[in-house]
């Protein structure tokens, strides 16, 4: 049995946080944090 068969996607409903505390983040902020991490000496990170 995969993962994806585990669990699936959650897509919540979006809300307007509207109290005191965490605020909404912007969609780009939402897909960054969910992007896969690199290491500090990737290729991609270091340029070569």
């Amino acid at each position: 049995m995969s993962n994806n068969t585990l669990f699936e996607t959650l897509n919540p409903p979006q809300r307007l946080l509207m109290g005191p505390g965490p605020i909404n983040a912007y969609p780009r902020v939402h897909q960054a944090l969910s992007t896969a991490l690199i290491g500090q000496y990737d290729p991609v990170m270091t340029g070569t």
